[in-house]
């Protein structure tokens, strides 16, 4: 519970980063605007949002459209954590600049999933993006 705890906190620092470094955005119509740039290649959505909202956020980004292509979507925090880290009461979809900070960020949802029994919806699950989940490395070999 307290690894559980820190990485939520790391999730949490690494996404305040990204925001004062101007490489996130919150809320359904500054991400999806965000997207459209195609300089965002990460997609947090909040673990307790509703799939209805997901897939109409994601709609037009499928893999098969060219703004699709090498997005990532993962869920590793609920809402409300994802909305103290902008302001706000609670923040269901960020996107996010791809970079070191995004890739950070996919390290350490892997490993909160992997502390979560493997829960693939931590991950990302096909269920919350529509898409298969992609594996994460350690760097040592060991997937996390």
């Amino acid at each position: 519970m307290l690894l559980q705890a820190a990485l939520v906190r790391r999730i949490g620092e690494c996404l305040g980063l990204s925001r004062r470094a101007g490489q996130a955005v919150a809320g359904y119509e500054k991400a999806r605007e965000a997207l459209r740039t195609g300089r965002y290649k990460l997609v947090l959505q909040a673990s307790d949002g509703s799939q209805a909202e997901r897939e109409r956020f994601l709609s037009g980004f499928g893999p098969e459209s060219k703004l699709g292509a090498g997005l990532t979507i993962i869920d590793p925090l609920p809402g409300d954590v994802l909305g103290r880290v902008f302001g706000r009461d609670h923040v269901v979809h960020v996107a996010i600049a791809a970079g070191k900070l995004a890739e950070s960020l996919v390290l350490e949802a892997g490993r909160l999933a992997g502390l979560k029994n493997g829960s693939a919806r931590a991950m990302g699950s096909e269920w919350a993006t529509g898409r298969e989940i992609a594996s994460v490395n350690d760097g040592t070999g060991a997937s996390v």
